[in-house]
């Protein structure tokens, strides 16, 4: 069994080391964060474990974490860094070899065996929530107008932005000098869709929602579908990729509602001092383009735009 040291996710939490099938075990509270430990079996039944990635360097794991964290859901959670073997025979032991993985209690399983049951995937997890398990706290919008669409892109996240998503990783930390990074092909197409969605999305909310319930987010209130494009955001700090792009100013308003959000600020904090402590790096991320440009980490607020 090996000790993690990781200040972030855990100060003395162990790791069991994989050996196949298993079921993931509760690791201490972390900082600043709801994740805590079960205290008995008894709880262990209730309870929703996690089994993450670095949030840092995966934009999955940041989605769920961030709906969790937001709407103050209790819950569990170990966390693996696919940078080394231990961690990554882990993921690659889970049941599509991804993350996030959902293990629902005992009691919340109800399945014949007694056993537990392991919901994998972002958006099974994040419907599971929506639906079954946390309707009461509109994860989704709650008009059916802005749902449907909220539905739409929260899928299209899932399944587009294929340039933004394979040629620049997420790395929340990392400043690079945008005159340094590539504009491969496809990529001003997907941050142009982006920022379409970012305004459509706000202007349809407007045009429905009386002033008084619009609280500046995608529709309104806080939903999975800022979750889903929270991590979006980090590319264009990271790679510097709204350089020369036309904002209006709801799109520049819900930017820096993100921003400043008390949940994403807090989980962004983390990664930073994660990063500047040393915990966890993926070093070719540091060398992906012009390694004769530097690179510089940023405070937190250092990505707001000017609004009108």
């Amino acid at each position: 069994m090996t000790a993690v040291t990781n200040p972030f996710y855990t100060s003395k939490a162990i790791i069991p080391p994989y050996s196949g099938p298993r079921i993931p075990q509760p690791h201490a509270k972390l900082p600043g964060l709801l994740s805590q430990i079960a205290p008995d079996d008894a709880s262990a039944d209730e309870a929703l474990h996690l089994t993450l990635m670095s949030p840092q360097f995966s934009s999955w794991t940041s989605r769920v974490l961030l709906l969790f964290e937001h709407f103050r859901i209790p819950y569990t959670a170990e966390f693996h860094n696919y940078n080394n073997a231990e961690g990554k025979a882990v993921i690659q032991g889970l049941p599509a070899r991804t993350v996030p993985v959902l293990t629902l209690g005992k009691t919340l399983s109800d399945l014949p065996n007694g056993g537990r049951q392991e919901i994998h995937d972002s958006m099974a997890i994040m419907m599971l929530m929506a639906y079954e398990l946390f309707a009461e706290k509109n994860i989704l919008p709650k008009d059916v107008r802005l749902r449907r669409y909220a539905l739409s892109i929260i899928a299209e996240m899932s399944t587009g932005f294929s340039v933004l998503r394979g040629d620049y990783s997420v790395n929340f930390g990392l400043q690079w000098d945008p005159d340094g990074v590539p504009r491969v092909e496809g990529c001003d197409r997907d941050i142009d869709r982006a920022i379409f969605i970012f305004s459509s999305a706000r202007k349809l909310t407007k045009s429905i929602l009386p002033k008084e319930e619009d609280r500046g987010y995608l529709f309104g209130s806080f939903s999975a579908a800022d979750s889903w494009y929270w991590p979006l955001l980090w590319r264009f700090r990271t790679y510097g990729l709204l350089k020369g792009k036309t904002l209006d100013n709801d799109v520049k308003k819900w930017i820096n509602k993100m921003w400043n959000d008390e949940t994403t600020k807090r989980i962004g904090e983390e990664q930073i001092r994660e990063r500047e402590e040393g915990v966890a790096t993926l070093e070719y991320l540091e060398t992906l383009f012009d390694p004769t440009k530097k690179w510089e980490w940023g405070n937190w607020v250092d990505f707001e735009v000017d609004d009108e």
